[in-house]
């Protein structure tokens, strides 16, 4: 036999989703190393803005300045993994399973 306030809960998880899909997408996280460069991403994780300092651009070898910006890029994604874990912790609170591996 079918519980419905199952159903119901169940309904409710998938508004919740949705608002939480709705909130990570506009989340932005800048990763900043500390040595001029910056990134900052979008709660999908796809990249927004670049700065460079122009001091380092005379400066330093391309090399030198591809690590920086991969340095910054991962700190970026790492606070967009945070935020992600706050928003879905904030949304549903302790599941006995981790919602966001059902989420896109």
């Amino acid at each position: 036999m079918i519980d419905f306030s199952q159903l119901s809960q169940l309904s409710g998880l998938v508004n919740k989703a949705q608002s939480l899909q709705d909130t990570l997408k506009n989340i932005e996280e800048t990763g900043d190393t500390g040595t001029g460069v910056t990134v900052t991403l979008n709660g999908k994780g796809e990249c927004l803005h670049i700065h460079i300092e122009p001091d380092l651009v005379q400066e330093h070898q391309n090399q030198i300045l591809e690590d920086l910006i991969r340095a910054s890029f991962n700190d970026a994604q790492t606070k967009i993994k945070e935020r992600h874990a706050e928003e879905t912790s904030k949304l549903f609170g302790k599941l006995p399973f981790n919602i966001s591996q059902f989420l896109p």
